[in-house]
């Protein structure tokens, strides 16, 4: 089983402590990931142990610098977190210049990939123009106080969102499409945005948090593969001209992990 290394590192006054995957071979990519709003917990750490298996160098962002006792206490630390835009985005930046500088991520393509308030954050990292292979979002919030400027954006993007999360409705889908829109053409990204019609609350890779009937687990393992599978396909080409579907093209939604794209989401 894959050992992870605290790592410590530093936002400002705030000292933060990294966790630290190695795969046993040369690592072909470096993944920094960044946690649930509960910052690191055992699933997190075990899609670190899973992500080095499969040959990375995985390296777990700490949010907030201190321990979250539980869920109901994470909530205050991360408003105060999220309260300023900048600030925010400068604690994202901390984690990914942690990584970078790391002996072993030396020379290695860098993605981000997040969690509920993790894939917030890989978002943010891509809206800011961090220099990264790709940006996965897993049942992440996808609003933001500073939308992305034209161009800015130099990730491929991966959005895998539960249709019928809460935290994320439609509305909120279909503004996140619109300012990618708005930001590009993306020259040097991609969009795909797999939305799982029949998935229930948060449950795309929660299923060990909150059991339901809709059986989140085969949703869980679609999104992993469409994520692990689409890294792997971008890391090994070089980046070109690429666009996303306009708003009234959801053709692309779902092709990866093979649900039909969801007719509810108006054109």
């Amino acid at each position: 089983m894959t050992t992870l290394q605290q790592i410590a590192y530093s936002h400002g006054d705030t000292r933060l402590t990294g966790w630290l995957a190695r795969p046993q071979r040369t690592p072909r990519a470096a993944i920094l990931v960044f946690p649930t709003i509960a910052n690191v917990t055992p699933a997190i750490e075990r899609r670190a142990a899973m992500l080095a298996d499969l040959g990375y160098l995985a390296f777990i962002a700490d949010f907030y610098g201190e321990p979250v006792t539980d869920f109901a206490a994470a909530g205050p630390l991360a408003d105060a977190l999220r309260a300023n835009t900048d600030h925010y985005r400068a604690r994202l930046t901390a984690a990914v210049d942690a990584l970078r500088g790391l002996p072993e991520a030396q020379g290695l393509p860098i993605a981000a990939i997040g969690y509920c308030m993790g894939g917030q954050a890989a978002l943010e990292c891509a809206r800011a123009g961090h220099d990264l292979v790709a940006s996965v979002s897993f049942h992440g919030l996808l609003s933001t106080a500073k939308p992305a400027q034209p161009n800015a954006i130099k990730a491929r993007l991966l959005v895998c969102h539960g249709d019928a999360d809460p935290l994320v409705p439609r509305e909120q889908v279909l503004a996140f499409w619109e300012e990618m829109d708005a930001a590009g053409p993306i020259g040097t990204s991609t969009l795909t945005a797999v939305c799982a019609t029949a998935s229930p609350i948060r449950a795309v890779t929660r299923a060990e948090w909150r059991r339901s009937p809709i059986t989140p687990a085969p949703t869980a393992r679609a999104g992993w593969r469409c994520a692990t599978s689409s890294t792997k396909s971008w890391l090994s080409r070089p980046r070109a001209p690429a666009s996303h579907p306009p708003i009234g093209d959801r053709s692309t939604m779902s092709r990866r992990c093979g649900r039909p794209a969801p007719a509810a989401l108006p054109a």
